[in-house]
């Protein structure tokens, strides 16, 4: 099966000045299958970021892939929906973050370096506690 990135859109953003620090940032992804399209899915990410001392970045960013077969059951558990998929995606997000703060007159933001089989793996095993 072939499977592309066929686009991305920021569906929130917001740029916020705050008296509270965040800490760390703040991040998660989902991978949202279609009900309409049985061969199209999507990665979300939800972030959350302290800019400077006195500003907090929100955005959701949405990236969307198209496979040239229907996404079957099977195929929806596999490993590339989970860490290939928003390892090819991340890029994107990074490179916007930092050339929308750099637009808009701060330094650019880059955002870290993210070890997707690491993430799916910690997500699994919190599911698996929680059950």
């Amino acid at each position: 099966m072939n499977i592309q990135l066929v686009g991305s859109i920021v569906d929130d953003l917001s740029l916020s000045k705050t008296s509270e620090p965040l800490g760390d940032m703040k991040f998660s992804l989902i991978t949202a299958f279609s009900e309409d399209s049985i061969n199209t899915f999507a990665i979300i990410f939800n972030l959350k970021i302290q800019v400077g001392k006195d500003r907090i970045l929100t955005v959701k960013y949405i990236s969307e892939f198209e496979a040239d077969q229907d996404i079957t059951e099977e195929d929806r558990t596999s490993h590339f929906f989970f860490i290939n998929a928003p390892a090819i995606a991340y890029p994107f997000l990074r490179a916007y973050i930092a050339n929308f703060m750099l637009s808009s007159g701060f330094n650019p933001e880059i955002l870290p370096s993210i070890n997707f089989v690491k993430l799916a793996k910690d997500k699994k095993q919190h599911e698996e506690n929680v059950i």
